[in-house]
């Protein structure tokens, strides 16, 4: 699929139509299209910068299982193996991302105390609301 739809499916009128350009990649401008990172979070990231922040943080990106816990809601069937097939590769382009923005002014923060995440300066909770 070609297009992907910011903020609703679909067919949804008050969607937003972003191009897909790949997944790797990043994009400083929405307008031609975005790089899906095989995350949300990835995408999340570059409208964050299109937008104009300067500060980004982020808050449950773990990108690990816990217990039997594969999902934020519990255990689903279709994440049993991420830590294998995906997660990899959202490291991979997170990383990428890190590196990209490393060159610019805009910082990016990892506020999640259990991440394996390792590309962004982790930061406490409470740092991040204080500021």
């Amino acid at each position: 699929q070609s297009t992907r739809y910011l903020f609703t499916l679909e067919g949804r009128p008050w969607g937003v139509p972003m191009k897909l350009l790949g997944a790797e990649g990043f994009s400083w401008d929405l307008e031609k299209g975005v790089y899906s990172g095989y995350t949300i979070s990835y995408v999340a990231l570059q409208v964050a910068v299109y937008m104009g922040f300067n500060e980004i943080f982020y808050l449950g990106l773990d990108l690990r299982h816990q217990g039997s816990r594969t999902h934020f809601f519990g255990y689903d069937f279709h994440s049993k193996d991420h830590e294998k097939t995906e997660f990899p590769k959202m490291r991979k382009m997170l990383s990428f991302g890190a590196r990209v923005l490393k060159k610019s002014d805009i910082r990016v923060f990892n506020c999640s105390p259990v991440s394996d995440l390792e590309c962004f300066p982790k930061v406490s909770y409470d740092y991040a609301i204080s500021l």
